[in-house]
């Protein structure tokens, strides 16, 4: 979920994309079950921070990044 200081700078696909490089470039292990919803929304809210700073004016960036399932089989990447 994002406002739209993160969407009128970086599309949805943009965004997965991001996700998946993020999320890949972790160990293993943790690319499936430990990774950071915390860490990819910083990520996500950095990146369009730095879009914005070319514009006259900066929106209001917002971010949540939500782990669907944390446990042995996640709901995705399998």
């Amino acid at each position: 979920m994002c406002s739209d200081g993160l969407s009128d700078v970086i599309s949805p696909e943009e965004s997965i994309r991001m996700l998946e490089e993020y999320m890949s470039s972790l160990p293993p292990d943790e690319y499936k079950y430990n990774w950071d919803p915390q860490e990819a929304a910083n990520m996500l809210a950095s990146r369009a921070r730095k879009l914005w700073s070319n514009n006259a004016h900066i929106d209001d960036i917002t971010v949540c990044v939500i782990k669907l399932k944390d446990a042995e089989k996640s709901l995705f990447l399998e």
